[in-house]
C-alpha cells in the first residue's frame, strides 16, 4: 500500500474512515498499546471508546478487560451509557450487571439525569420486572413514571429532584386544559410510553383513596384500563367476602412475579421499625416489624386500631417473598438476602417470626429474648420489697409464655417491664437493708458507749 502501485503511496497523509463515532484517536494508541503491554491502565470515563476501538480490532483481552472496568465502574452517572455500550458491542455480563444496578436503585436512588437518559425499552424492562425495589408502594412507581415522562419530553429542564414533581404537575396541568377529555396516553406524544404503563400493578394503586384521586386527576391513564381494574377488585372483594377465601395455598411463581404487590422500606439506620401500608387489603391489615436484625408479621385484628375494615376469619394466608438489600453510597450491591416464595397462614392477631437476617448468615434460630425469670424469682424470695418482686415475676413468666406461641413483640415487652421492676426492687432491697445496718450499728455503738458511762458511774 505505502510503496506500491496503490494511490497511498504518493500521498503524505492517509486519512481512515472509522463508522463508529466512539472512536477516537486515543482510543486507538491504547488499543494499538495493548499488543506491545499486558495491562492497561483504563479509565472509566474512557472506556466506552476504547471497547469501541478494541472491538473494531477484534482484541478479546482488551475487550474483557474493558467489561470488568464497567462492572466496577457502574454509578448513576455511568448506568445508562453502559448499557446501551454493552448491548452495541456484546457485553451481556455488563448488560446483565446496569439493569441488576437499575433495579435496585430507580426507586432508592432517583436523579434527573438518569431520568432524562433512560430509553423506554429499558424503562419497560425495570417497571415489569418483579425484582424492581420499591419504595414505598406502587403508587411511588407510578409518580417516578410521571416525572420520566416529563423528563423524556421536556429533556431540557435544569431544575432539582426536589423540584421535579410539582413542575410535572403543572405541565401536564397546561396539557389537560389543550386536550380536555383524552387522557395522555391516547395521543399521538404519549403512545411511545403505553408499553410502559402497561406494566403499572394498578390494582395497587386503586386500592388507596387519595392515590384513585391523583391517577384518575392526572388523566394519563386511559379510563378503559381504570375501569377493567376497578371490576377486577369489586369482584375480589365479593369473592373474599362470600366465598370465604383464605388465601393462595400453593405457589404460583408466574402469578406472583407478575402481579403481586409490590412494596418496601428504606432503612438508614439499625433498630426498631413497624409499618403497614394504607389502602384497602380486603380486610387484611399486616403489621410489619424490624428489630434486632429480624422481619416479624403479625395479622392486626383486635389488638391495635385499624383505619378500615378488619376481616374476622380464623385464618388467614398470604403469599410473599422478602427480599434484603444493603448497598454503599454509589448504589453498589453490598449484601442481599432472600426467603425466597413462601405461603403464610396466620390466625388472628398471630404473630410469625421470619427467620431471615441482613448481613449475617441465614439462622433457623429465633432471636434471644431474656424473660428474668430467676432473678424475678430470687426478688419474690428474699428481696420482696413493695411486693415488686412479686409483679415482676409474673410478667417473667408472662414473657415466657409469650415466647413459647412465637410472639417475640409480646415477649420482649413483658421481658422489659420484669427487668425494670426487678431493678426498682433490687434497688430499694438493698437500701433498706444498708439503712437497716447502718441504724443497726448506730444503734449499738450508742448502746455500747451508754453502757460503759453506767458502769463507770457505778464504780464511783
Amino acid at each position: 500500500m505505502f510503496s506500491g502501485s496503490w494511490k497511498e503511496s504518493s500521498m503524505s497523509i492517509i486519512e481512515l474512515e472509522i463508522p463508529d463515532q466512539n472512536i477516537d484517536i486515543e482510543a486507538l494508541q491504547v488499543a494499538f498499546g495493548s499488543l506491545y503491554r499486558d495491562d492497561v491502565l483504563i479509565k472509566p470515563s474512557r472506556v466506552i471508546a476504547i471497547l469501541a476501538a478494541a472491538s473494531m480490532l477484534q482484541l478479546d483481552g482488551l475487550i474483557q478487560q474493558c467489561g470488568e472496568t464497567m462492572k466496577e465502574a457502574i454509578n448513576v452517572k455511568t448506568v445508562c451509557g453502559y448499557y446501551t455500550s454493552a448491548g452495541t458491542y456484546g457485553l451481556d455480563s455488563v448488560k446483565k450487571k446496569c439493569l441488576e444496578w437499575l433495579l435496585n436503585n430507580l426507586m432508592t436512588h432517583q436523579n434527573v439525569e438518569l431520568f432524562k437518559e433512560m430509553s423506554i425499552n429499558v424503562m419497560k424492562q425495570l417497571i415489569g420486572s418483579s425484582n424492581l425495589f420499591v419504595m414505598q408502594v406502587e403508587m411511588d412507581v407510578y409518580t417516578a413514571l410521571k416525572k420520566w415522562v416529563f423528563l423524556q419530553l421536556v429533556p431540557s429542564w435544569t431544575g432539582s429532584l426536589k423540584q421535579l414533581l410539582a413542575e410535572t404537575d403543572v405541565w401536564f396541568s397546561k396539557w389537560r386544559k389543550e386536550f380536555e377529555g383524552m387522557a395522555f396516553l391516547e395521543t399521538e406524544q404519549g403512545k411511545p410510553f403505553v408499553s410502559v404503563f402497561r406494566h403499572l400493578r394498578l390494582q395497587y394503586i386503586i386500592s388507596d383513596l387519595a392515590s384513585a384521586r391523583i391517577i384518575e386527576q392526572d388523566s394519563l391513564v386511559p379510563s378503559e384500563w381504570l375501569s377493567c381494574v376497578y371490576k377486577q377488585q369489586w369482584l375480589a372483594m365479593l369473592r373474599a367476602e362470600q366465598d370465604c377465601e383464605v388465601g393462595p395455598q400453593e405457589i404460583n411463581r408466574e402469578e406472583l412475579e407478575g402481579s403481586s404487590m409490590r412494596c418496601g422500606r428504606k432503612l438508614t439506620k439499625d433498630g426498631e421499625y413497624c409499618w403497614r401500608w394504607t389502602g384497602f387489603n380486603f380486610g387484611f391489615d399486616l403489621l410489619v416489624t424490624y428489630t434486632n436484625r429480624y422481619i416479624i408479621f403479625k395479622r392486626n385484628t383486635l389488638n391495635q386500631p385499624c383505619s378500615g375494615s378488619v376481616s374476622l376469619q380464623p385464618r388467614r394466608s398470604i403469599a410473599f417473598r422478602l427480599r434484603l438489600a444493603s448497598f454503599d453510597s454509589s448504589g453498589k450491591l453490598i449484601c442481599s438476602r432472600t426467603t425466597g416464595y413462601q405461603i403464610l397462614t396466620l390466625e388472628k392477631d398471630q404473630v410469625r417470626l421470619i427467620t431471615f437476617l441482613l448481613m449475617r448468615p441465614v439462622s433457623h434460630c429465633p432471636p434471644r429474648v431474656p424473660d428474668h425469670v430467676v432473678w424475678s424469682l430470687f426478688n419474690a424470695l428474699f428481696l420482696n420489697c413493695c411486693c415488686l418482686g412479686f409483679v415482676a415475676y409474673a410478667y417473667s413468666v408472662k414473657s415466657r409464655d409469650r415466647k413459647m406461641v412465637g410472639d417475640m413483640i409480646g415477649a420482649q415487652s413483658h421481658a422489659s417491664t420484669a427487668k425494670y421492676l426487678n431493678i426498682f426492687c433490687t434497688v430499694l432491697s438493698l437500701l433498706g437493708i444498708l439503712i437497716f445496718v447502718i441504724l443497726l450499728a448506730t444503734g449499738t455503738v450508742m448502746s455500747l458507749q451508754a453502757l460503759s458511762q453506767m458502769m463507770g458511774q457505778r464504780g464511783h
